[in-house]
Protein backbone atom coordinates (compact mmCIF):
# COMPACT_ATOMS: atom_id res chain seq x y z
CA UNK A 1 0.00 0.00 0.00
CA UNK A 2 1.47 3.40 -1.15
CA UNK A 3 2.06 5.65 2.11
CA UNK A 4 0.06 9.24 2.21
CA UNK A 5 2.06 12.26 2.88
CA UNK A 6 0.33 15.19 3.90
CA UNK A 7 2.10 18.83 3.59
CA UNK A 8 2.63 21.86 6.18
CA UNK A 9 0.12 23.38 4.00
CA UNK A 10 -1.85 20.41 3.60
CA UNK A 11 -2.26 19.95 7.79
CA UNK A 12 -2.72 23.42 8.01
CA UNK A 13 -5.78 23.49 5.71
CA UNK A 14 -6.84 20.37 7.93
CA UNK A 15 -6.80 22.04 11.53
CA UNK A 16 -9.46 24.97 9.89
CA UNK A 17 -11.50 22.11 9.15
CA UNK A 18 -14.18 21.93 11.64
CA UNK A 19 -14.66 18.14 11.10
CA UNK A 20 -11.45 17.51 11.93
CA UNK A 21 -11.48 19.05 15.03
CA UNK A 22 -14.66 16.49 15.78
CA UNK A 23 -12.06 13.60 14.50
CA UNK A 24 -9.85 14.75 16.71
CA UNK A 25 -12.30 14.61 19.87
CA UNK A 26 -13.14 11.04 18.27
CA UNK A 27 -9.60 10.06 18.93
CA UNK A 28 -9.26 10.75 22.71
CA UNK A 29 -12.96 9.22 23.03
CA UNK A 30 -12.32 6.12 21.00
CA UNK A 31 -14.12 4.87 17.75
CA UNK A 32 -17.76 5.45 17.19
CA UNK A 33 -20.33 2.53 17.66
CA UNK A 34 -23.98 3.44 16.77
CA UNK A 35 -25.87 1.66 19.13
CA UNK A 36 -29.59 1.12 19.98
CA UNK A 37 -31.32 0.84 23.13
CA UNK A 38 -34.26 -1.27 23.76
CA UNK A 39 -37.25 1.00 24.84
CA UNK A 40 -38.50 -1.98 27.53
CA UNK A 41 -35.87 -3.41 28.68
CA UNK A 42 -33.07 -0.51 28.76
CA UNK A 43 -30.56 -2.85 26.99
CA UNK A 44 -27.96 -0.86 24.61
CA UNK A 45 -26.85 -3.15 21.81
CA UNK A 46 -24.45 -2.13 19.02
CA UNK A 47 -26.36 -1.47 15.73
CA UNK A 48 -26.45 -3.40 12.86
CA UNK A 49 -24.06 -2.00 9.86
CA UNK A 50 -27.65 -2.62 7.34
CA UNK A 51 -29.76 -0.58 10.61
CA UNK A 52 -26.90 2.34 9.96
CA UNK A 53 -29.01 5.81 10.10
CA UNK A 54 -27.34 8.51 7.79
CA UNK A 55 -26.10 10.34 10.86
CA UNK A 56 -24.90 6.89 11.90
CA UNK A 57 -22.57 6.46 8.82
CA UNK A 58 -21.82 9.95 9.34
CA UNK A 59 -20.27 9.27 12.51
CA UNK A 60 -18.57 6.19 11.49
CA UNK A 61 -16.96 7.91 8.96
CA UNK A 62 -15.84 10.62 10.87
CA UNK A 63 -13.84 8.40 13.10
CA UNK A 64 -12.35 6.66 10.25
CA UNK A 65 -11.26 10.07 8.78
CA UNK A 66 -9.58 10.76 12.11
CA UNK A 67 -7.75 7.06 12.43
CA UNK A 68 -6.16 7.91 8.32
CA UNK A 69 -5.54 12.04 10.05
CA UNK A 70 -3.33 10.64 12.02
CA UNK A 71 -1.76 7.99 10.03
CA UNK A 72 -0.71 10.11 7.50
CA UNK A 73 0.20 12.70 9.95
CA UNK A 74 3.39 10.53 11.31
CA UNK A 75 7.22 10.28 9.90
CA UNK A 76 7.93 6.49 9.05
CA UNK A 77 9.47 5.93 12.66
CA UNK A 78 6.64 6.78 14.39
CA UNK A 79 4.01 4.77 12.08
CA UNK A 80 5.77 1.46 13.02
CA UNK A 81 4.82 2.27 16.57
CA UNK A 82 1.26 1.91 15.21
CA UNK A 83 1.33 -0.54 13.16
CA UNK A 84 -0.58 -3.01 15.08
CA UNK A 85 -3.97 -0.23 16.16
CA UNK A 86 -6.44 -0.92 14.40
CA UNK A 87 -8.42 2.17 15.84
CA UNK A 88 -8.12 6.09 16.41
CA UNK A 89 -7.86 5.98 19.58
CA UNK A 90 -5.59 2.95 20.27
CA UNK A 91 -3.10 5.42 17.89
CA UNK A 92 -3.91 8.80 19.70
CA UNK A 93 -3.12 6.18 23.66
CA UNK A 94 0.07 4.78 21.58
CA UNK A 95 1.43 8.13 20.80
CA UNK A 96 1.03 9.66 23.82
CA UNK A 97 2.66 7.53 26.01
CA UNK A 98 5.76 7.43 23.62
CA UNK A 99 6.12 11.23 23.59
CA UNK A 100 4.71 11.69 27.80
CA UNK A 101 5.88 8.67 28.84
CA UNK A 102 3.45 6.95 31.77
CA UNK A 103 1.48 8.94 34.82
CA UNK A 104 4.49 8.54 37.02
CA UNK A 105 6.99 9.37 33.66
CA UNK A 106 5.88 12.57 32.86
CA UNK A 107 5.64 13.65 36.39
CA UNK A 108 9.00 12.98 37.29
CA UNK A 109 9.64 14.78 33.89
CA UNK A 110 7.76 17.85 35.22
CA UNK A 111 9.51 17.67 38.64
CA UNK A 112 12.84 18.38 36.58
CA UNK A 113 11.52 20.46 34.19
CA UNK A 114 10.45 22.97 37.37
CA UNK A 115 13.39 22.33 39.08
CA UNK A 116 15.52 23.55 36.15
CA UNK A 117 13.12 26.72 35.89
CA UNK A 118 13.50 27.45 39.08
CA UNK A 119 17.49 27.30 39.05
CA UNK A 120 18.11 28.98 35.82
CA UNK A 121 20.92 31.48 35.67
CA UNK A 122 22.52 33.57 32.42
CA UNK A 123 25.76 33.32 31.94
CA UNK A 124 28.32 36.20 31.73
CA UNK A 125 29.27 34.64 28.49
CA UNK A 126 26.08 34.61 26.72
CA UNK A 127 23.96 37.39 25.24
CA UNK A 128 20.60 38.01 25.99
CA UNK A 129 19.23 35.99 22.72
CA UNK A 130 21.19 32.93 23.69
CA UNK A 131 19.69 32.60 27.69
CA UNK A 132 16.30 33.57 25.84
CA UNK A 133 16.49 30.39 23.76
CA UNK A 134 17.77 27.92 26.35
CA UNK A 135 14.89 29.66 28.89
CA UNK A 136 12.57 29.23 26.07
CA UNK A 137 13.67 25.15 25.61
CA UNK A 138 12.67 25.09 29.51
CA UNK A 139 9.18 26.57 29.17
CA UNK A 140 7.86 24.90 26.26
CA UNK A 141 8.90 21.25 27.41
CA UNK A 142 7.07 22.39 30.95
CA UNK A 143 4.08 23.37 28.19
CA UNK A 144 4.08 20.50 26.35
CA UNK A 145 3.77 18.33 29.99
CA UNK A 146 1.19 20.08 31.20
CA UNK A 147 3.04 22.84 33.35
CA UNK A 148 2.12 26.22 32.27
CA UNK A 149 3.57 29.62 33.49
CA UNK A 150 2.21 32.74 33.01
CA UNK A 151 3.55 35.49 31.07
CA UNK A 152 3.60 37.43 34.88
CA UNK A 153 5.75 34.23 36.20
CA UNK A 154 8.25 33.80 32.98
CA UNK A 155 9.10 37.89 33.39
CA UNK A 156 10.08 37.86 36.33
CA UNK A 157 11.52 34.55 36.15
CA UNK A 158 14.13 35.97 33.53
CA UNK A 159 14.62 39.65 35.25
CA UNK A 160 15.79 37.58 38.24
CA UNK A 161 18.04 35.31 35.66
CA UNK A 162 20.23 38.29 34.42
CA UNK A 163 24.01 38.72 36.33
CA UNK A 164 24.53 41.28 38.56
CA UNK A 165 25.99 43.53 35.79
CA UNK A 166 22.27 43.66 34.38
CA UNK A 167 20.72 45.22 37.77
CA UNK A 168 20.45 48.79 36.90
CA UNK A 169 18.17 48.04 34.23
CA UNK A 170 16.19 45.50 36.20
CA UNK A 171 15.53 47.92 38.65
CA UNK A 172 14.67 50.69 36.37
CA UNK A 173 12.25 48.18 34.31
CA UNK A 174 10.59 47.05 37.62
CA UNK A 175 9.71 50.38 39.18
CA UNK A 176 9.18 52.06 35.68
CA UNK A 177 6.73 49.42 34.25
CA UNK A 178 3.89 47.21 35.17
CA UNK A 179 5.49 43.51 34.98
CA UNK A 180 1.71 42.13 35.32
CA UNK A 181 0.85 44.14 31.71
CA UNK A 182 4.21 44.28 30.28
CA UNK A 183 4.18 41.78 27.43
CA UNK A 184 7.26 39.20 27.01
CA UNK A 185 8.58 40.59 23.35
CA UNK A 186 8.57 44.08 24.95
CA UNK A 187 11.11 42.74 27.73
CA UNK A 188 13.45 41.19 25.60
CA UNK A 189 13.12 44.07 23.52
CA UNK A 190 14.30 46.36 26.17
CA UNK A 191 16.90 43.59 27.42
CA UNK A 192 18.46 43.94 23.60
CA UNK A 193 18.63 47.39 23.76
CA UNK A 194 20.45 47.58 27.07
CA UNK A 195 22.97 44.80 25.66
CA UNK A 196 24.41 46.96 23.43
CA UNK A 197 24.88 49.70 25.46
CA UNK A 198 26.66 47.29 28.00
CA UNK A 199 29.05 45.78 25.24
CA UNK A 200 30.01 49.58 24.03
CA UNK A 201 30.73 50.65 27.63
CA UNK A 202 32.83 47.32 28.35
CA UNK A 203 36.88 48.36 28.33
CA UNK A 204 39.31 46.93 26.14
CA UNK A 205 40.73 44.22 27.68
CA UNK A 206 44.31 44.15 29.14
CA UNK A 207 46.27 41.40 26.72
CA UNK A 208 44.26 43.35 24.06
CA UNK A 209 46.06 46.27 25.10
CA UNK A 210 49.46 44.96 25.85
CA UNK A 211 49.49 43.96 21.94
CA UNK A 212 48.39 47.42 20.70
CA UNK A 213 51.61 48.48 22.97
CA UNK A 214 53.95 45.90 21.78
CA UNK A 215 52.99 46.60 17.89
CA UNK A 216 53.61 50.58 18.64
CA UNK A 217 56.94 49.92 20.47
CA UNK A 218 57.95 47.99 17.35
CA UNK A 219 57.03 50.92 14.72
CA UNK A 220 58.79 53.25 16.90
CA UNK A 221 62.17 51.00 16.88
CA UNK A 222 61.74 50.24 13.22
CA UNK A 223 62.81 53.81 12.14
CA UNK A 224 66.01 53.61 14.69
CA UNK A 225 67.13 50.17 13.74
CA UNK A 226 66.95 51.58 9.75
CA UNK A 227 69.35 54.52 10.57
CA UNK A 228 71.79 52.62 12.40
CA UNK A 229 71.89 49.96 9.74
CA UNK A 230 72.40 52.80 7.18
CA UNK A 231 75.52 54.34 9.20
CA UNK A 232 77.10 50.65 9.62
CA UNK A 233 76.95 50.19 5.76
CA UNK A 234 78.48 54.42 5.57
CA UNK A 235 81.32 52.79 7.80
CA UNK A 236 81.97 49.68 5.75
CA UNK A 237 82.02 51.98 2.77
CA UNK A 238 84.96 54.82 4.64
CA UNK A 239 86.97 51.56 5.54
CA UNK A 240 87.64 50.43 2.22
Amino acid sequence: MERITISGKERWNYSLNPKMWICGKLSLKGNFAPQTTNAVTTVVTIKSEASWTDTDKKKVLLNSKAQLFLQCSLTMEESERIYECNRAKEIWDTLKIHHEGTIHVKETRIDIGVQKFKIFEMSEEENIDEMYSRFTYIVNELRLLGKIYSPHDIIRKILRCLPNIWRPIVTAITQAKDLNSLALEDLIGTLRTHEVLLQEDKPIKKGKMIALKATQDNLDEAPSQTKENKETEEEKIVQE
